[in-house]
């Protein structure tokens, strides 16, 4: 099966410090321009144009047009989107008509709300299609898990697809893997990551359809959603778009995609020359039960195409499938010292199975190295730091214990870190004479440490901004104050941008 080899973007944040000031931000980033919601003159206006341009579907009222752009479309420009990778032609003959709907394949229509988190819901719900598929099972997954958990800062003010965390790339707590909604329900917002979780499903792979062209041909992408179930691409949202109720959209402008949705199907007799079935996000209240009919081509449908390759779940169950994380001063003693597993056949023949680790640091319950599990059986498995931890130098370890179905071949991997010290924190200490930061640059990159940034402190001679013709804010001993930037001013810090400070 394919692999995709896209690596998780970073996105840093640059502070230049020239005052004794701790700086505290919270604010709302919007991804695109401000668009309000469309009146009765804008709807009219579309009816009119309608019969005019000849559109062969029908606009109105809906739930979309009562919500503004930024809060229905959230898929970023992509700079890294020619990845060179091609989905292999296998096919010749395709049929002419094709609907994943119509083979139990799609799980009711969702709604982002007013919330630019389309790219969480269009990752999500090419999962959610193909747990169907391949499990016949329907489940819920949670966007939200998405929206606040990723390291690239991306939320309600837009993202892009975000697949591999699906596969390896990790939350703010180190583990990989789709969450269910019902362990962090769907906000319409950026709330905070309220990690640990447990992550049931996990994509096999994922892949770009073409990464060599923007927009992949038709027929390559046919045969992605026939091979692998609906695939995530991107479209360009008009108000013609917002305003659709039914019929083959066709009002499309070649513009770069502003919106993440989901293709289902294709109907070759539908249109001039063919139709998309597209699914949306805006509740199933939007255009035809929340799909819509879109001619190939339309407004760049299909832009940055992916799909997904998920092989079905594996009759050896994992529970919780989260990491277990331990820490400790040098030499210890750490804690948690332990960490129980149950280990589960949820397939209806026996199945051998393993648990493993690498490092001397980790070690395994020795009854559970290697065993047999009869059909609906469970076991206990029990990781637990060992007294070579000890000899750890200060710093973040890294090791897993690998769950395997020695009968299937497949494996689990559950991820553990040991951090030996403290934390590195940056404080400043206003006790002393000697500012440290005075007239210095901090880095800060998202990673995947404890810390979860890597920081890089340089001299600095200038503010990246000019301050000049600003006001100086003055605070006294303990104060605070917000500050909120004057015509329609933004500061960008960690991948997004803010209006409102606050410092103290």
């Amino acid at each position: 099966m394919p692999v995709a080899g896209q690596a998780v973007r970073e996105s840093s944040m640059r502070c230049t410090f020239f005052t004794r000031m701790a700086v505290l931000v919270s604010a709302v980033c919007l991804a695109f321009p401000a668009m309000a919601q469309l009146d009765a003159d804008d709807l009219a206006e579309l009816a009119r144009r309608a019969a005019e341009e000849d559109w062969t579907f029908t606009v109105g009222a809906n739930p979309a047009t009562e919500r503004p752009t930024e809060g229905l479309c959230g898929k970023l420009p992509n700079p890294d989107w020619r990845t060179g990778e091609r989905l292999a032609r296998t096919k010749t003959e395709l049929p002419s008509a094709f609907d994943w709907r119509d083979m139990a394949g799609c799980p009711p229509v969702r709604d982002q709300g007013d919330c630019g988190s389309c790219w969480a819901f269009s990752t999500v719900g090419a999962f959610e299609c193909a747990i169907l598929i391949m499990d016949g099972v329907e489940v819920d997954l949670s966007e939200q898990w998405l929206v606040s958990c990723n390291f690239e800062g991306f939320g309600c003010n837009g993202g892009l697809w975000a697949h591999q965390y699906f596969v390896d790339a990790v939350d703010w707590c180190f583990d990989p893997g789709a969450v269910l909604e019902e362990e962090f329900p769907y906000a319409e917002a950026d709330v905070p990551c309220g990690c640990p979780y447990n992550h049931p499903y996990f994509l096999d792979s994922w892949g770009r359809v073409d990464g060599t062209v923007m927009v992949p041909d038709v027929e390559l992408m046919k045969q992605a959603i026939y091979d692998y179930g609906p695939i995530s691409v991107g479209v360009y949202v008009n108000n013609a778009f917002q305003a659709y109720l039914d019929g083959v959209f066709n009002a499309g402008e070649d513009k770069p995609t502003n919106h993440a949705v989901l293709l289902v199907g294709w109907d070759d007799a539908l249109g001039a020359e063919g139709v998309w079935i597209l699914r949306n996000s805006w509740s199933a209240e939007w255009g035809m039960s929340g799909y819509m009919y879109i001619e190939y081509g339309c407004s760049r449908v299909g832009d940055e195409a992916v799909y997904v390759v998920y092989n079905g779940a594996d009759a050896l169950e994992v529970a919780p499938v989260r990491s277990f994380v331990s820490r400790g001063p040098e030499g210890g003693p750490f804690a948690p010292v332990n960490q129980a597993y149950t280990v589960t056949n949820r397939g209806g023949a026996a199945i051998t199975c393993s648990a493993a680790t690498a490092a001397e640091w980790v070690q395994i319950s020795t009854d559970a190295k290697a065993f047999a599990l009869g059909p609906g059986e469970s076991r206990p498995v029990t990781a637990s730091i060992a007294p070579e931890a000890a000899a750890l130098a200060p710093g973040v370890h890294v090791d897993e214990v690998l769950f395997t179905n020695e009968t299937s071949g497949r494996t689990r991997p559950i991820p553990v870190r040991i951090q030996v010290g403290a934390m590195e924190y940056f404080v400043e200490s206003f006790e002393d004479d000697e500012f440290d930061l005075h007239y210095k640059t901090l880095l800060l990159t998202p990673d995947a440490s404890i810390d979860g940034f890597s920081a890089l402190l340089e001299p600095a001679a200038a503010f990246p901004t000019d301050p000049a013709g600003g006001t100086a804010p003055y605070l006294g001993d303990d104060g605070c104050m917000d500050i909120n930037l004057a015509d329609g001013a933004e500061m960008p810090f960690l991948g997004e941008s803010y209006s409102t400070l606050y410092m103290g």
